[in-house]
């Protein structure tokens, strides 16, 4: 339902409407709450039945890490035009959000398998239970999201032709860039997810700081991009995007398959 909920969104909003990047993201929000609005009419029972008391500490001390860690990865995926829109003008963002919006949906192809994942690793954990839930969705997520990209790579304007004006395929070689650059993102959402399913809380603050570190370099790099020609202000900003997602499914799968032993220090 996710899934299906998002393509229509991006379907209607994008394709019919023009909403460009706000589409995209209000597809993404449509799909989400379809899923939530599913899921409490399930467990209706349960919401409205009898209360009790809440260990509010405890609760805390598992949801902000679960925050922190989804919205490292959230971040990196998003900051970029953040920052591009305070650098360049609205029409120029425009295009730039175009080659975004398809690099993006890469991301939202494979969320339902960490949705899927989610649970599952964690009943592993609970019960002790060894499972390959974890290593077949990352299979699973590398293969699409490869095919994927290099499809982008192989017919980079047929997905702009698709959703926008011929206007548009000026930035049709930007968006193989986007797709390599958000695949290992991809991967790093799973590996992410996986740790903090089995609650590996310390690698919550190194996540935190590949995205502040996201964010800071693409402010400094803010000058760099207004005097730059279009197009090479473009690769600048794809570059740091691509550099950070890497850093990120770097650190995600050295906290996922490291050593006891070798905790690092903060």
């Amino acid at each position: 339902l996710n899934g299906f909920g998002r393509f229509v969104g991006v379907l209607v909003l994008v394709t019919w409407l023009g909403w460009q990047a706000v589409g995209a993201v209000t597809a993404a929000l449509i799909g989400f709450w379809t899923c939530v609005g599913v899921a409490l009419w399930q467990t209706r029972t349960v919401v409205t039945g009898p209360g009790a008391p809440v260990d509010w500490r405890g609760l805390l001390a598992r949801v902000v890490p679960l925050s922190l860690g989804l919205g490292a990865s959230q971040f990196v995926m998003a900051a970029d035009m953040l920052v591009v829109k305070g650098v360049w003008p609205e029409e120029t963002v425009g295009y730039y959000a175009a080659a975004g919006t398809i690099g993006r949906a890469l991301v939202y192809f494979t969320v339902p398998l960490v949705s899927v994942m989610f649970p599952k690793v964690v009943r592993s954990a609970v019960l002790s239970q060894e499972t390959g839930v974890m290593a077949l969705a990352l299979g699973a997520t590398a293969l699409m999201g490869g095919a994927a990209a290099l499809a982008c790579t192989l017919f980079p304007s047929l997905p702009l032709r698709i959703m926008y004006p011929n206007e548009f395929l000026v930035v049709t070689p930007l968006v193989p860039w986007f797709a390599w650059c958000m695949l290992p993102l991809t991967l790093a959402n799973v590996l992410v997810g996986n740790l903090l399913a089995r609650r590996r809380f310390e690698s919550v603050p190194w996540l935190v700081l590949v995205a502040l570190g996201y964010g800071l370099t693409l402010m400094l790099r803010a000058d760099e991009m207004r005097t730059a020609p279009q197009e090479t202000a473009f690769r600048i900003v794809l570059q740091t995007l691509g550099f950070y997602s890497l850093l990120l499914f770097g650190v995600a799968a050295w906290f996922t398959w490291r050593r006891k032993g070798q905790e690092p220090s903060v």
